[in-house]
């Protein structure tokens, strides 16, 4: 046996959150749940480009990637209602002390709230706990839901990018909390925006 195999490997990361909100991150157990929540609704994940359906056709290439991950940095969780996985969120490190924030929600699950409350604990773990001072999340400029989301969760819009369609948000720990009352984001505007570079 080997050191490497010897060495217990941590706990996986759980953040608990209100309402019966948590954040677990993922271990191979959880590739059957999260193949069910794609295979549910795969064509909805893939509507917006971001290719999660593309990436897990089987059971096993999700076990292979929490096992193997390509980015073995990027903290991947579930997001867990009273025991129910609803969904995926993402912390991908950047540059110094700053990270990405990806998520998505099953199809059965969405419009309940649950990806702005995961990204404010997210980010609440991310500042508090990892110290980090910037986040950055990126939507589709016709993902209205998720331009959303991000305005709940306290998020700013930093960037418009019509070449690639998206619209590029930001939260700082310096100045921005969480638990502030959102920045509003036009959505009329940008659908408006959105019609003009599509």
């Amino acid at each position: 046996m080997t050191l490497q195999e010897r060495t217990p490997k941590p706990a996986p990361i759980e953040i608990v959150g209100a309402e019966g909100l948590a954040l677990k991150q993922f271990t191979p157990d959880d590739a059957q749940t999260i193949f069910d929540l794609i295979e549910y609704d795969r064509d909805s994940l893939n509507a917006f480009g971001e290719g999660t359906a593309n990436k897990y056709p089987t059971v096993d290439s999700i076990k292979r990637s929490i096992e193997a991950p390509d980015d073995p940095t990027k903290l991947r969780s579930g997001i867990y209602d009273q025991g129910i996985m609803v969904g995926s969120i993402n912390l991908t490190p950047k540059d110094e002390g700053v990270a990405e924030v990806g998520y998505w929600v099953g199809g059965q699950f969405v419009g309940n709230g649950y990806a702005a409350k995961a990204v404010k604990e997210l980010a609440l773990y991310a500042f508090d706990v990892l110290g980090l001072e910037k986040l950055i999340a990126s939507a589709r400029a016709d993902n209205l839901a998720s331009l959303k989301t991000l305005e709940n969760s306290g998020f700013r819009l930093a960037e418009i990018d019509n070449a690639k369609r998206t619209r590029g948000f930001e939260l700082y720990a310096d100045k921005d909390r969480v638990s502030y009352p959102p920045v509003r984001v036009d959505l009329d505007e940008l659908s408006d925006i959105n019609r003009l570079s599509l």
